[in-house]
């Protein structure tokens, strides 16, 4: 599907299994991982296809991985200290309300269901994009 829309943000690791299952289902029936790219601003970017150009700016994955395969490799980066890097937007900062915030995550995709990187780079070949994000709880 070339007008891909995707854009969901939640809580854990179940949600987040079920969330890459849709997004690797939305892009087909056979979608794997193949390739990883992070990015400072979209975090991590999972990749089904890499133009020729674009193979020296991404990390080819052991072995493809379905969508509950990447699951727990996607909770452990969220863990990592490089996903503390990642520049989060407005809507996914650690905002002040009065409630409070859990940690969570985002996943996306832009325009043509692809992810534009930092480097102006259109990653074609992209599943989703996922970023850590705050869950605001309301009083």
């Amino acid at each position: 599907m070339d007008n891909r829309v995707f854009d969901i943000n939640g809580e854990g690791q179940e949600t987040l299994g079920r969330v890459l299952q849709l997004a690797f289902e939305q892009k087909g029936s056979n979608t794997k991982a193949k390739y990883f790219v992070v990015d400072k601003k979209k975090g991590l970017i999972l990749l089904w296809y890499v133009a020729d150009s674009q193979k020296d700016k991404v990390t080819k994955f052991l072995t493809p991985l379905s969508a509950k395969a990447a699951t727990p490799m996607v909770i452990e980066w969220l863990n990592s200290d490089e996903a503390k890097t990642i520049e989060l937007g407005d809507w996914d900062e650690d905002a002040d309300h009065d409630g409070s915030n859990g940690a969570g995550w985002r996943v996306f995709c832009e325009r043509w269901g692809h992810i534009t990187g930092e480097d102006g780079l259109d990653y074609d070949g992209s599943i989703v994009a996922i970023t850590p994000a705050y869950m605001w709880h309301g009083k």
